[in-house]
């Protein structure tokens, strides 16, 4: 028969003789709101480096969405005003200056 308690680093034992043993333990707890113990979980075995910097790697900048303006047919962004021209969704937004 094994007793735990909440919160106690010990756990009381009665072999079959009747001989009471104090056995240490330590589980990593956290508390609810109704006090109760909770085992929390841990990783298995140690995330090599390798495996981490593997998982990493896929972390990749993507080419941003370009598309050829419909007024002057230079690349923009989706979705915003064409820089060479001015225009968006077929009506000027921003009056640009033409270098001569």
């Amino acid at each position: 028969m094994i007793i735990l308690l909440p919160f106690d680093k010990y756990a009381t034992s009665i072999n079959q003789s009747g001989v009471l043993f104090v056995l240490y333990y330590q589980l990593k707890t956290t508390a609810t709101k109704n006090r109760e113990a909770i085992k929390m979980t841990e990783p298995k075995s140690k995330t090599s480096k390798q495996r981490k910097h593997k998982r990493a790697a896929n972390w990749k900048a993507a080419m941003p969405g370009l598309t050829p303006c419909p007024q002057c047919h230079e690349l923009k962004l989706n979705h915003r005003v064409c820089k060479a021209c001015g225009y968006y969704d077929g009506k000027v937004i921003k009056e640009v200056k033409k270098e001569a």
